[in-house]
Parts: C-alpha cells; structure tokens; sequence
C-alpha cells in the first residue's frame, strides 16, 4: 500500500467516524452505524480531490523543457497517483510468474496493446522491485491533463515513429536509463492499440534496438483483460492477467538482427494469447 493510500484511508476512516459522532450528538447513539457506509465514498471524493490539486499544479509545469534524466521524485507523484486511480476503478490485476522478472538488473519489458489501460495497470501491478519504470509514449500524451505533466517530469520517453531521427533519439535515451541505472523501460512493440481480431499487430524492430544497444534482458509480458476495464469501470469489476512468457538475455538475442528478435518476441507473446483462448 502506497503512501497516498495510506492517507486517503486515513482521512477517509477519520472523517467517517467524526461525521457519525456529530450525528449522534444531534440523534440517538444508535444512528452511529450509519458511519460505516461513509469510508469508501469519502475515499472516492478525496482522491479526486487529490487529482485535482495535481491537476493545479501541472498548469505550473513547463512541459516543453526537454528532460534528460529520470526523475524519481515526480514518478513517485505518477506511481501512487496511477496505483490508486487503478484500485479506485476496481481493476484487479494478476502477475504470473513475476519471480522471472530480473530483480537486480535494469530491464527493457515488452507486452502486446490493446487498451488504453495497458501501461497504467502494468506500472500499477509491478512490485517496488522493479520500478521505476519509465514508459516509451506518444508525443501527444504529454499533453494530456493532469498525467501529461507529471508523464513529461518523470522522464517518459516520447517517441514521433515518423521521424527515423526522433526516433533514435528516443532509443537512446532510454539506452542512457538503462545503462546510469536510473530505471527500467516499457514498450510496446507495436507502436498503437490493436484494434484489429488479430492477437498482435506486426512488431517494429526498432523498439528493440533499445534492449540490443543497452545489453539489457527483455521481459515479454502477455495482457488479457485490459480492453475490458473502458466499459467496466468503475461501476464493474474488471479482472486482469499480466503474464510474465519469458525473459530474453542479452546472451541469448546476441548476433540476431532486430527483426528477428521482434518477429520472435512476437510470435512468442502470439502463442501465449492463443493457448488461452484455446482453453477457454
């Protein structure tokens, strides 16, 4: 449990219990049970209280600063922030087979998209071991409210796949993560949201170059469930498995071509959407 949901549960249990003692003083003592259906709403209306002072505070940002370095203090805003937002829409998440995720290693983690939810829930999910991590993004989502500012501060890694040399420089920034130490990087080969019946869109090789030029073990992750968190949330639960398929060593993908690599983590990941669909 975060630091924030600390608080918020804090404020939120204190405010209950305060607001069933004052309606005692006016009522009977018998009416105190009331204060028991007060927390989790009260809960729910201080978190956006808290976005909204994040909202405030992202009109002070200047977010066309050009960030070279990770920054831990603002991903720390990002992270309790996104891991509440993620609880407070009942999105429950499921990581199997965490124990193959290199715990004393950066690494360069990789998972189909197919949802808008994709890295929240992953960045959510993933033990304090293994963050930070910061996320390869649209250019554009810099822009958004209250995350946009707070995305571009942390050192999220915008990436224009139109322009070959905003590209590399995307590629070696997040080289440059990796190899200071600073954090680990997710991204999602497939450059947009699968919107198609396929499994997967075709992977870009140059998302690979990132792990190939820094030597770092690639993590392939396999999501199921994210597409259904935008029709279920809030009012209904909605359940997520991130597998953990394999973890690449460098010594393993040494002297592949990008290409290889990708076609290879693609049909990996591939094979493990199909297997589940075939059980069900």
């Amino acid at each position: 449990m975060t630091i924030l949901e600390l608080v918020l549960l804090f404020l939120s249990l204190s405010l209950s219990a305060l607001g069933g003692y004052y309606v005692c003083l006016v009522s009977e003592w018998y009416y105190f049970w009331i204060s028991f259906f007060f927390p989790l709403p009260l809960y729910i209306i201080l978190f956006y209280g808290w976005v909204s002072l994040l909202l405030v505070w992202g009109f002070f940002f200047n977010t066309k600063k050009e960030i070279h370095h990770f920054s831990r203090f603002y991903y720390s805003f990002l992270y309790q922030t996104d891991k509440t937002f993620v609880k407070v829409n009942r999105v429950h998440a499921r990581v199997r087979h965490e124990n193959l995720i290199p715990s004393k290693q950066r690494f360069v983690l990789i998972s189909n998209h197919v949802s808008n939810w994709d890295q929240m829930v992953v960045i959510a999910a993933l033990k304090r071991k293994f963050q930070p991590l910061a996320c390869v993004t649209k250019p554009e989502n810099l822009s958004f409210p209250i995350a946009g500012p707070f995305i571009h501060h942390s050192g999220f890694i915008p990436i224009n796949r139109d322009n070959p040399l905003e590209g590399k420089k995307a590629i070696e920034q997040g080289v440059r993560y990796l190899k200071d130490n600073e954090c680990n990087v997710y991204i999602c080969p497939e450059g947009t949201r699968n919107k198609t019946e396929a499994p997967t869109l075709p992977f870009h090789p140059g998302s690979f170059r990132l792990a190939m030029w820094a030597k770092a073990p690639i993590v392939l992750l396999c999501l199921k469930g994210t597409k259904e968190i935008k029709g279920n949330a809030p009012l209904k639960k909605s359940y997520v498995d991130i597998d953990v398929v394999k973890v690449i060593t460098p010594e393993e993908y040494e002297g592949l071509t990008p290409s290889f690599l990708a076609s290879m983590c693609q049909e990996i990941i591939v094979d493990n959407l199909l297997e589940d669909s075939l059980l069900l």
